[in-house]
């Protein structure tokens, strides 16, 4: 049995990574030598393994499968790096830098609801400093509003998509707007503060990963959207009676015991269009399925069966989708697939 370099050093940085979650504290160099010893005396084990065969045992390849396509398909998996990289452009990076090299010292009327707004301001726009400062004093003596002073800072997210507006305003500019919250804010802007070219090269990675994030949202929120046009999702309500009926008994169950279902394993829990054919997942797959989720949450009710049914349907398209941009042929995620099942 071959161990590469890197395996040598993902395995010692995951070690370091758990030492510190756990004590608080980085390993010594005794403790690093200790964790080495035990490393290849695990690998005479990992020998002794491949060579009775327990790597071509059903269960560990089912495994590392159920790894594989995790690391490829979950949210912020590799594809959606991928796909989130094909649709970022240079333009939005230069302009979400220039927001950031910008914070705001605001002053502002926080209202829950438009019937509010219209109680103090009426129709009336607010455009001049002394106005807001007149809205404020009136707000004084009757608290339609909250008042309140902050300092913004990118992304912005007390504003949501409105980010962009305020950073490009200037001192004494007053804006009245609507946050994804539902609130409505009347705002002052008090002072503009810039960031340096230092100050702003710390930042930049930052940043770019916020922006990578985000666009992974976007990006696979679409992509679901796009195969869900394509799949037609049918579900046999009749065996998802069943499906559901032993969740209830069993509230936040994370396993499946096939030896309830005798007589609907085989059965067709769902069916869904595939490269213009039919595919059916019987409900034995569906357990094998969840059951072997190297990460899975509970299942509570009715709509987490859906969720993972719709997920595995996704997760057929993803994988196909992954192998066609390459991500299953790199280096990177071959060594870490090989890695997997030797812990396994």
């Amino acid at each position: 049995v071959n161990i590469t370099e890197y395996e040598f050093e993902k395995n010692l940085n995951v070690f370091k990574t758990d030492f510190i979650r756990k004590n608080n504290y980085n390993p010594t160099s005794a403790d690093i030598k200790k964790w080495i010893q035990n490393f290849i005396d695990r690998a005479y084990l990992l020998a002794d393994a491949y060579k009775k065969g327990f790597d071509t045992l059903t269960e560990v390849n089912i495994k590392v499968e159920s790894m594989e396509h995790l690391v490829l398909t979950q949210p912020g998996g590799l594809l959606d790096e991928k796909m989130a990289k094909e649709k970022i452009t240079p333009d939005e990076i230069e302009k979400a830098l220039q927001a950031a090299s910008k914070s705001f010292v605001v002053e502002y009327l926080d209202f829950e609801n438009y019937g509010q707004v219209v109680k103090l301001i009426g129709e009336s726009e607010i455009k001049k400093q002394s106005e807001f400062y007149d809205t404020v004093s009136k707000n004084s003596r009757t608290t339609f509003a909250t008042f309140k002073i902050d300092t913004l800072k990118w992304p912005f997210t007390l504003l949501g998509e409105k980010a962009e507006i305020i950073s490009g305003l200037k001192s004494n500019d007053v804006i009245f707007l609507q946050s994804p919250d539902a609130h409505y804010y009347l705002i002052h802007i008090k002072k503009v503060q810039s960031k340096s070219e230092l100050d702003l090269s710390k930042i930049k990675s930052d940043v770019i990963s916020f922006l990578m994030r985000r666009k992974q949202v976007e990006t696979r929120a679409q992509y679901q959207r796009e195969i869900e046009g394509k799949a037609q999702i049918l579900i046999n309500e009749e065996v998802l009676f069943q499906l559901d009926n032993y969740t209830q008994k069993y509230k936040g169950l994370n396993q499946f015991d096939k030896k309830s279902f005798d007589g609907y394993l085989q059965s067709r829990l769902v069916s869904y269009n595939f490269d213009s054919k039919i595919k059916n997942i019987s409900l034995d797959q569906f357990i094998d399925y969840y059951n072997y989720l190297p990460i899975r949450r509970g299942i509570t009710q009715e709509a987490d069966i859906y969720y993972y049914l719709q997920s595995m349907v996704y997760d057929v398209y993803a994988y196909q989708k992954a192998k066609e941009y390459g991500l299953t042929d790199d280096v990177k995620f071959i060594l870490d697939k090989e890695n997997y099942k030797k812990n396994v």
